[in-house]
């Protein structure tokens, strides 16, 4: 156990009472604390709970911090959490529904498009027929109209109201 706390506490700074994670993150938000336990990559806060405070966590729980800091993993913070309680808080900071996190899916889409972002401009600017358009990219005339018409393909600017209207 000691190994363990030792092994965590390396990787972390300490503000205030908190744990700051300075190790490995990921999940959706990139923002949820991991290391190597037993062979596999897990989240921080499940092992320190699960591990240290011998804390039981079934089908719909997980761990959340009392503090509100994302990156904590300071055991003393840990609580038990369902998946809609966790959900909930969520979207009331927003995590859902935010312009960065709507460009970041589409970047995660475009990665295995077979357009490019001069090809999308492209075919914006063209005036042929969505057939035509279509057969030169190889993609279907749906897709054509779908970009032609903004639904598809926008344009995620670093502007605060970008995209808004739409």
């Amino acid at each position: 156990m000691t190994d363990l706390i030792e092994r965590i506490r390396a990787k972390c700074v300490e503000e205030g009472d908190c744990w700051i994670w300075q190790g490995g993150a990921g999940g959706l938000q990139r923002d949820q604390p991991r290391m190597h336990f037993n062979k596999k990559k897990r989240q921080v806060r499940r092992v320190v709970f699960t591990e240290l405070l011998g804390g039981k966590l079934g089908k719909g729980h997980g761990v959340s911090t009392k503090c509100g800091t994302l990156l904590c993993v300071c055991p003393e913070h840990m609580k038990k959490t369902t998946t809609s309680e966790r959900s909930k808080k969520a979207g009331e900071r927003g995590d859902y529904s935010t312009p960065l996190r709507r460009a970041r899916v589409a970047l995660g889409k475009r990665a295995n498009s077979r357009l490019t972002p001069e090809a999308v401009r492209e075919i914006r600017a063209s005036d042929e027929a969505q057939p035509v358009i279509a057969a030169r990219w190889g993609i279907c005339r749906s897709t054509v109209s779908q970009i032609k018409l903004g639904k598809t393909w926008r344009e995620y600017r670093a502007e605060p109201f970008a995209g808004l209207m739409r």
